[in-house]
């Protein structure tokens, strides 16, 4: 039973990714675009970017569960621009936080290395977790 369960997740997490990545396409070129104005897009597109990335770790997230009761997870080691990745994750909680009149700060210290080699999905994920 439990098997299936997993099975079941995964299918079902796998069907939602697929549609979220078109709408973070769709929304991260209709963020580049030069035809709408700044205005629309600060106040409907950048959110809906970033509710739909959030989205996107948590189905990511479930479909890291299903695969470790499968044993499937395999990391992507690659090196990343850490302090790129951070402010990326960042400007994501930034507008959920405006919306909350909450004030997001972050500082970063000089022993942060520029570069590290990591699974950055992983990484992303686990920093969404911590934001959240």
């Amino acid at each position: 039973m439990n098997d299936a369960k997993t099975r079941l997740i995964a299918s079902v997490s796998h069907e939602l990714r697929t549609p979220i990545n078109s709408l973070i396409g769709f929304l991260n070129s209709a963020s580049a675009s030069n035809k709408l104005s700044q205005e629309l897009k600060e106040e409907f597109i950048i959110p809906s970017l970033s509710t739909a990335k959030i989205q996107h770790f948590i189905i990511s997230d479930i479909i890291d569960f299903a695969n470790a009761n499968t044993s499937k997870i395999k990391p992507d080691i690659k090196v990343i621009n850490l302090r790129k990745t951070i402010k990326e994750l960042i400007q994501i909680f930034e507008v959920q936080c405006l919306h909350k009149q909450i004030k997001l700060e972050f500082d970063y210290s000089s022993d942060l290395p520029s570069y590290m080699k990591t699974d950055p999905v992983r990484l992303a994920q686990i920093l969404m977790n911590m934001l959240g």
